[in-house]
């Protein structure tokens, strides 16, 4: 089977990251939640996003049941990550160093896929399985008769469907 993965707060908890820098940035700049607006928030992310990136954690069991999975199946990776937001180096870098420092070793790497772009990067790479955190990226891919999988360990939607950790994606995969 080939199986595709979102990375952002699917692999990694870049929610959780994004927040903590955040938090920084506005003590750093003596603002409040109250300041927030599109200004603020584009400066702060062309200021952090990339270390963000750099530096966010493996959520708990994915590396270790992506390597179950990739013993017997193609593992793909496709996030809308894209380079607006980073300066130094290109996207694809970024995300192959972190995949690398974290034991996970995709078959391949699909960067800047938004919505739209996640469902044709499955069609185009005859996904089987698609497993993303939003919802808006499900019900596009899902559109293609290709079996899809909200991971939801946040609980952000209560009433659908969905798989809250690793353990119980790798069964739903298995399984199918």
């Amino acid at each position: 089977m080939r199986i595709a993965f979102d990375l952002d707060n699917t692999i990694t908890n870049t929610e959780e990251l994004y927040h903590v820098y955040f938090d920084e940035y506005l003590k750093d700049n003596n603002l409040t939640d109250k300041d927030v607006n599109i200004d603020i928030i584009e400066d702060f992310q062309h200021k952090y996003l990339e270390k963000v990136f750099n530096n966010v954690s493996v959520k708990e069991d994915a590396s270790k049941y992506l390597n179950l999975l990739s013993k017997d199946h193609d593992i793909y990776i496709i996030t809308a990550r894209n380079n607006k937001y980073v300066s130094l180096e290109d996207i694809d870098i970024i995300c192959k160093r972190w995949l690398d420092k974290n034991d996970i070793s995709p078959k391949k790497l699909i960067t800047d896929a938004s919505q739209k772009q996640k469902m044709e990067a499955c069609k185009d790479n005859n996904i089987d399985i698609f497993i993303d955190d939003d919802l808006r990226n499900i019900v596009h891919v899902d559109k293609l008769d290709i079996k899809t999988i909200l991971f939801d360990d946040s609980n952000y939607y209560p009433k659908v469907k969905k798989v809250t950790n690793w353990e119980e994606l790798y069964n739903e995969i298995i399984n199918s």
